[in-house]
């Protein structure tokens, strides 16, 4: 691994337990400004930070605090790619550079990956929505990732019940592929043999910011759907409460901060969340097979070509 790559993911380490917390994303991008071959916080005393480098004397008794755990953290990304589960900072070729070109500084520092990343620089098309909905949201959600897997796209969702498992799973039946963006850890999300089954086959890729192990989490859930948005050329919501729920709180966040295109469905059965999305500035869609024909709004096209990984899984 690149020596700077090493040292973001040893800045922002969730894998082992360290006296010193983590930095978050925002100050690692702070300590690279001041320092931007970050790799050399590896090997550099407190005492050297500081008089080289200007970093504030508690930051940098921090890092090296951090940056002492290198052992045991390497022990645990080699466990982690046994069991399939790769980690790449942001620094890393096989980050996704249009979660740093969409989400800016709120972009994760890491990633930990499983399955085929090569789907990460492909076209994807999210669809989300509430969990708790009837036969007919379900039914197009269904239908919009039969028409992104019939047209050679990804569905890109969340894996919760409801909408999202239900996109994503059509879409794999119909012989697409997903990605799939958890609000917890990897490993609690793959403790299902069929999600294990389609990664290993190479049809599904999961992706997540957080620990391994980490539990469900409001605002866990709310990073994910940054992800999601960030990750799509455009993202189908198919029923949102109104103003109140996940759903709603990802869909808002995206049209104000610009993270991706937001679609909406605004045909038969469509709720009333929904109609206030697109007062609010979301695209509407009336028809599910056509609503992967939206191109971005942001101007962001994805990447041509992207780096493939071993499927490990």
């Amino acid at each position: 691994m690149d020596k700077n790559s090493l040292a973001v993911l040893l800045l922002t380490n969730q894998l082992v337990k360290v006296e010193s917390k983590p930095l978050n994303s925002r100050d690692v991008r702070a300590v690279r400004k001041q320092i931007p071959d970050i790799g050399v916080v590896t090997e550099t005393s407190a005492h050297d930070l500081v008089a080289e480098f200007g970093l504030d004397v508690a930051l940098a008794e921090r890092i090296v605090t951090l940056c002492a755990a290198v052992t045991a953290f390497v022990f645990e990304l080699e466990k982690l790619e046994e069991s399939g589960i790769r980690v790449i900072s942001e620094l890393d070729p096989l980050y996704p550079s249009r979660l740093l070109a969409k989400l800016g500084a709120k972009s994760p520092a890491y990633l930990l990956v499983a399955g085929d990343v090569e789907l990460l620089a492909s076209r994807a098309r999210g669809i989300v929505g509430s969990r708790e909905v009837g036969s007919e949201a379900l039914s197009v959600a269904s239908a919009a990732a039969h028409a992104v897997a019939a047209n050679g796209e990804i569905v890109v969702s969340g894996l919760a019940k409801g909408v999202d498992q239900a996109s994503m799973f059509a879409a794999l039946e119909a012989g697409g592929r997903t990605i799939g963006i958890p609000s917890e850890g990897l490993k609690r999300a793959a403790k299902k043999a069929s999600i294990r089954r389609y990664v290993h086959d190479g049809a599904m890729c999961l992706i997540s910011p957080y620990g391994p192990d980490a539990p469900f989490s409001v605002g866990r859930a709310m990073g994910r759907n940054r992800l999601i948005y960030a990750t799509a050329i455009s993202t189908l919501v198919v029923a949102s409460d109104d103003e109140k729920g996940g759903t709603w709180a990802g869909a808002t966040e995206a049209m104000k901060e610009n993270f991706g295109q937001v679609d909406v469905w605004m045909g038969e059965g469509t709720t009333p969340g929904n109609t206030r999305l697109h007062s609010l500035g979301a695209r509407a869609v009336h028809n599910s097979a056509d609503f992967w024909r939206t191109e971005s709004v942001t101007g962001i096209r994805p990447d041509d070509e992207g780096p493939v990984q071993p499927r490990l899984f």
